[in-house]
């Protein structure tokens, strides 16, 4: 949820900032971003460190299990700093109105990633580590290409970048603007966490393929958030470049989405395979795809309208849109029944259509009042 409130609040800061075509606050904007970043990601790997064994013993898995997704969960959080910065300067550029500079980033670490995977996993005989000594290095990686960029960018277009701290926002602004945003994210982040604790509670195979299954929803959140971060900075209230606005960023979602379904459903075994040599794990993850494809396209709405809403500034809407499904669908069906994994995804995908469909009636709401 921090990361999230850094990137969303980075990306709105800097376009003002852009207008005003002041390169010292420009760059300070990024300067106190990957400051918040920096010391959320200490304190997050801090909390993870101490919290990771006591709260895996009270989950009702092996010993084994256990100490393997302790393990996992231990090294990945090392890869909390660069990726909290990663996103800030992501975020950053696409204030900058230089929104492609997420796909390249994207493309970057996820290939380096694979390769690393297919390298720990079939060459050293790596296990789960493996998996996640790739994700760390590939994210380590990332992070200095970023830096370079963002150093060899402020030359060329931004030579002002000394750290003016007097070019900071105040802590109560900042607070004020991401405050309903963490909220917001702090559900979104429930009803996975609950979700997997779910999963754990039917057997060890099922949460191993759906911890495989989800590292495919990271991949596609990545990509769907660069779609809405581009409608984020390119939204406007005046009706006359509304519709065309909406009408490219929706395309480009779409089109994004179906290459997605494709992929999964074509290529997904293949993926899952490259992720771990346990057989029967892979194989149960595979039985699941279908529900991976289908939750593409019924949260894929949600993911757009994100990046409408916050070019609207419109954060309650948000907020309101994760909420409501969650209390009044997700959270009663996953407690009061006792749910299959099938049952499970189907719930999640029901919750994520009904986040879309909250939003779609906030933003027809917001269309026709923007209508001369």
């Amino acid at each position: 949820a921090e990361g999230i409130f850094c990137i969303i609040t980075t990306c709105n800061f800097t376009s003002s900032a852009n207008a005003s075509n002041d390169s010292a606050l420009i760059n300070n904007r990024l300067y106190q971003y990957s400051f918040i970043a920096l010391l959320t990601s200490i304190i997050l790997f801090i909390g993870l460190q101490l919290c990771i064994d006591p709260l895996l013993k009270l989950i009702n898995l092996s010993d084994t299990l256990k100490s393997h997704i302790s393990t996992y969960l231990k090294i990945m959080s090392f890869s909390i700093t660069p990726l909290l910065l990663i996103q800030v300067s992501i975020s950053w550029f696409t204030g900058l109105k230089k929104p492609k500079i997420a796909l390249y980033v994207l493309i970057m670490s996820s290939s380096i990633n694979i390769v690393l995977d297919i390298f720990f996993v079939f060459v050293l005989n790596m296990d789960i580590d493996g998996v996640a000594l790739a994700s760390v290095i590939a994210q380590y990686s990332t992070a200095l290409f970023v830096l370079l960029f963002v150093l060899n960018y402020q030359k060329k277009n931004l030579p002002n970048n000394k750290v003016n701290p007097s070019y900071w926002l105040s802590n109560k602004q900042v607070l004020s603007f991401g405050s309903t945003l963490l909220f917001r994210s702090g559900i979104l982040l429930s009803v996975l966490l609950i979700f997997n604790l779910e999963s754990a509670s039917i057997n060890e195979t099922t949460v191993a393929a759906n911890a495989l299954l989800m590292t495919i929803l990271i991949l596609i959140s990545s990509v769907l958030d660069a779609t809405a971060s581009s409608a984020q900075v390119q939204i406007s209230n005046k009706s006359e470049k509304l519709h065309g606005v909406l009408n490219s960023t929706f395309f480009i979602m779409c089109v994004f989405v179906l290459g997605f379904v494709v992929a999964i459903l074509v290529f997904g075994k293949y993926y899952l395979s490259l992720m771990s040599n346990q057989v029967n794990v892979v194989s149960l993850a595979i039985e699941y795809l279908p529900w991976m494809a289908l939750l593409c396209v019924s949260s894929s709405t949600s993911y757009w309208l994100d990046g409408v809403f916050l070019g609207w500034q419109k954060s309650k809407w948000m907020r309101n849109s994760v909420l409501i499904p969650a209390i009044l669908i997700y959270f009663p069906i996953v407690y009061i029944f006792e749910l299959s994994n099938h049952q499970l995804w189907m719930s999640l995908n029901l919750f994520m259509l009904m986040r879309s469909l909250c939003m779609w009636l906030y933003f027809v709401k917001k269309v026709k009042a923007l209508q001369p």
